[in-house]
């Protein structure tokens, strides 16, 4: 994206193992100036930067359930960048609410770049994730899951 003159700001926010090796390889291209690490952030804070973010990029590796930092960023009704996990694959539709890439660095870049140079697509699926996202609140969640537990135990009583 630098090679293409976009001006991008990348935002890690949170904490984890990788997060030194992170900086380093962001340090060691260069790119230091274009990236914030916040390490570790209370709830309240991650949905500030969320609320001040224009795209999600979550390319993860590993064969998760769905992540709840999707959850949030649907919530949040912003455009989204993944790679096909299954679980995500229920939820978001490639090129409707979410561009899926593959999980290398030059596939991710790829997917944010056709974001950022195409704004309608970016409105549109932020639109569609913001009307997705009550259905994506911690409330109601909570009360899916409390129905769920709710019938399992009467079938046990």
């Amino acid at each position: 994206m630098r090679r293409a003159r976009l001006r991008v700001r990348l935002t890690c926010v949170g904490d984890g193992p990788l997060r030194a090796e992170a900086e380093a390889a962001a340090e060691r291209l260069g790119l230091l100036p274009f990236i914030t690490f916040t390490g570790y952030v209370d709830e309240a804070t991650v949905e500030e930067y969320l609320a001040k973010s224009d795209i999600f990029v979550f390319p993860t590796r590993h064969p998760e359930g769905f992540p709840i930092a999707l959850f949030k960023a649907i919530a949040a009704g912003l455009p989204i960048v993944t790679t096909r996990i299954r679980a995500m694959a229920d939820y978001l539709e490639d090129g409707k609410n979410a561009i899926f890439c593959e999980p290398n660095p030059q596939s991710v870049s790829d997917a944010v770049e056709k974001l950022v140079r195409n704004r309608d697509l970016r409105q549109s699926m932020a639109q569609t994730n913001a009307a997705m996202g009550p259905a994506f609140s911690p409330g109601q969640i909570a009360g899916e899951y409390l129905e769920i537990y709710e019938k399992i135990n009467k079938r046990q009583n």
